[in-house]
């Protein structure tokens, strides 16, 4: 699990650190905390949207609060869980507007914050089950979620699988990928490539940009088959 909290106190900021480290060795998880101690450092490193599956926000910081933050997380990613921290119960009602998970008044209680985590735990268990896909390799089986697919490119007779954090190359033709992907989520743009709609952050008449600025070209007469199914993804 891939957490982020966002706490402009070094006191508290532990206490949470330390929390969730014993929730997670009692559940025997493997997990990655990030801390940040404004809403500014974490938008600054916040490059890959998709990066956290929970986030504990304090409300009040230092210059751009924790309810600003929260609705730039919500414009960029819809899923990400959003946990307040906050000793002040009138910010409450804020939390319906972007479906905050819950709200944590400090000090923050052990059962409360285990609620929060195991939720979360649930949500991504869920989903992991139902969109994983299994790729057989020369030396080992794969199995790898693919929400984590960015785009696959052909170098025949190989075909090399660009994910959140490395690249897979398999001996595969790029026609087998075709069918091992849902085509609701990838479309293939280029005799070379699939791409996943989930990062594409804009469409030309000659490439697909993905959200890394890493440019993919279209074939020609493809591209209102690839902006039809981009326009379909995102409504």
């Amino acid at each position: 699990m891939k957490i982020a909290i966002c706490e402009d106190q070094a006191v508290q900021m532990d206490l949470l650190n330390s929390k969730i480290t014993n929730w997670a060795n009692e559940k025997g998880i493997n997990i990655l905390i990030d801390n940040f101690s404004s809403a500014e450092s974490f938008l600054f490193q916040w490059s890959d949207y998709n990066k956290y599956d929970i986030i504990f926000l304090d409300i009040k910081l230092s210059k751009m609060s924790g309810i600003e933050l929260s609705n730039i997380i919500r414009e960029k990613n819809k899923t990400m869980d959003i946990v307040f921290v906050t000793g002040f119960f009138k910010y409450a009602l804020h939390g319906y507007k972007v479906g905050a998970l819950q709200y944590l008044m400090k000090p923050v209680k052990k059962l409360d914050l285990q609620f929060c985590l195991d939720k979360t735990l649930n949500r991504i268990s869920d989903k992991c089950e139902t969109s994983m896909i299994i790729l057989d390799t020369s030396k080992h089986i794969i199995k790898l979620d693919y929400n984590e697919i960015h785009y696959c490119i052909m170098f025949s007779p190989y075909i090399d699988i660009h994910t959140n954090s490395e690249k897979i190359t398999l001996r595969k033709k790029i026609s087998e990928m075709e069918e091992i992907l849902p085509n609701e989520y990838f479309v293939r743009c280029h005799r070379s490539y699939i791409v996943n709609l989930k990062y594409i952050k804009s469409i030309t008449k000659s490439n697909v940009v993905l959200e890394s600025g890493f440019k993919i070209p279209i074939s020609r007469g493809k591209y209102k088959e690839i902006n039809d199914a981009f326009i379909t993804y995102i409504t």
